[in-house]
């Protein structure tokens, strides 16, 4: 096999390859022994019918395999030695190759590639970090009402309603136009007062356990269900049950995590909110740093990282209106685009420069880190581990979570390298950036 390399744009290449009759005969050759194996035909021995009357018989299928080992094997020697990462898919071109024996064969293989470029100097950086102060008495109490929230549980409520808002109903609801019933959902359970249509959530408030009730409604043109778009339906709900929210005591609580009591829960929970907060300005220190350095250099950037960046924020924005009840339209799908193009840009670059960095900084992740990884999320997301980790690898998401991992070694080793100075940051600062930002406990 002999190829010579065509450089489309500083992302790009199409590789044209030449493989001689030789090859071409020995790979059909080899396919036909491999079909041979195991094979049973009328009249001969399993594994032993002769190869003219294997090629005669499934020549198409024979071929094709011949053609696909062939062109993985060379896509191997090829990326190998010209030592590029492809970020697209690749395009070969015929696809399946064509073989034909005694004859020679050409094909071409384009791509999209991590672009190559001098990095920047990132040793020595100069960045202030804030210095976490001591927490306040209100983000403590703020901070221990959300450890509460995570044991509450809901229970029944006392008489039969209606219910108020902070309330959870269970009810059946059905859509009519007409006599039609257009949708349905039955044993829904729904959160009062959050609710994307008002006219379900004034309806259910209406209604007593065991009572139904009716009422109009007019669905937006751009309601997230199509069958609805528009339309004036009616809304029929039966109210089965109405429970509320039961936080623990601070004491409880205390006592499952195998604290003494209140005060030594709010005081672990100072702790807490303190490394948060630690963790919280060395993150923001580091998002400086990243700016810095991404100011620092250009280079082009692959088309297909940019569209995958960009149509990750269209999809969170499709999912934000499907929250609230909408579908976002294509017309307001091409503003999207247009609006998170230069972010979609920006993340793309820091991508690229990230994964660079951490191959000149010689970074590494393991199968057994990826695999840690997954039974972290795993565990966050109350899924089987093993499960989770099979549908990764299935959907090819393994590699986006390696990358991700050396992305934020990369990002921790330019911030071990950079000159931190820390600076204080006020009580009230630090206050108001906790109920913003700290995790939920």
């Amino acid at each position: 096999m002999k190829y010579t390399t065509e450089e489309l744009t500083p992302c790009s290449k199409k590789i044209h390859v030449t493989v001689s009759a030789e090859e071409v005969n020995a790979s059909i050759q080899s396919a036909l022994m491999l079909q041979q194996q195991g094979l049973s035909l009328a009249g001969f021995r399993k594994g032993h019918v002769p190869l003219t009357i294997i090629e005669k018989r499934f020549k198409g299928q024979i071929y094709a395999d011949a053609a696909q080992d062939l062109t993985n094997v060379h896509l191997n020697e090829i990326l190998g030695e010209l030592k590029v990462r492809p970020v697209s898919m690749l395009t070969v071109d015929p696809t399946p190759i064509q073989l034909v024996r005694d004859q020679e064969c050409n094909y071409t293989v384009s791509f999209e590639h991590m672009p190559t470029f001098e990095l920047p100097a990132y040793d020595g950086l100069e960045i202030e970090q804030k210095e976490a102060a001591e927490p306040t008495e209100e983000s403590i109490n703020a901070y221990v009402e959300r450890l509460l929230n995570t044991e509450a549980k809901y229970v029944p409520i006392e008489g039969e309603g209606p219910a108020v808002e902070g309330q959870l109903c269970n009810i059946d609801l059905d859509i009519y136009e007409g006599e039609t019933v257009l949708h349905s959902m039955h044993g829904q359970d729904l959160a009062v007062g959050q609710v994307a249509a008002a006219e379900i959530d004034e309806l259910v408030k209406t209604l007593k356990v065991g009572q139904t009730g009716e009422k109009m409604m007019t669905f937006a043109p751009d309601f997230m269900m199509p069958e609805l778009q528009g339309k004036t339906c009616k809304l029929v709900i039966t109210l089965h049950a109405i429970k509320e929210k039961k936080l623990p005591t601070v004491d409880e609580f205390a006592k499952k995590v195998n604290l003494s009591g209140a005060d030594e829960l709010r005081a672990k929970s100072a702790e807490l909110l303190k490394a948060q907060m630690t963790n919280l300005y060395k993150d923001e220190a580091k998002s400086k740093l990243l700016e810095k350095v991404l100011g620092l250099v250009e280079f082009e950037l692959p088309p297909s990282i940019v569209e995958n960046e960009l149509n990750a924020m269209v999809q969170t924005e499709l999912a934000q209106a499907e929250r609230v009840g909408k579908a976002l339209s294509d017309e307001q799908i091409k503003e999207a685009k247009e609006k998170h193009l230069e972010q979609a840009r920006r993340n793309a670059k820091l991508y690229v420069l990230l994964l660079t960095i951490a191959q000149n900084e010689g970074l590494s992740v393991t199968d057994e880190q990826v695999r840690l990884q997954v039974e972290r999320t795993a565990a966050r997301m109350h899924y089987n581990p093993t499960e989770l980790y099979n549908y990764y690898r299935e959907n090819g998401y393994l590699y986006t979570i390696r990358d991700n991992m050396l992305i934020d070694m990369a990002a921790s080793a330019i911030y071990a390298k950079a000159k931190v100075t820390t600076v204080p940051a006020t009580q009230e600062a630090a206050a108001e950036e906790s109920a913003e930002k700290a995790p939920e406990a």
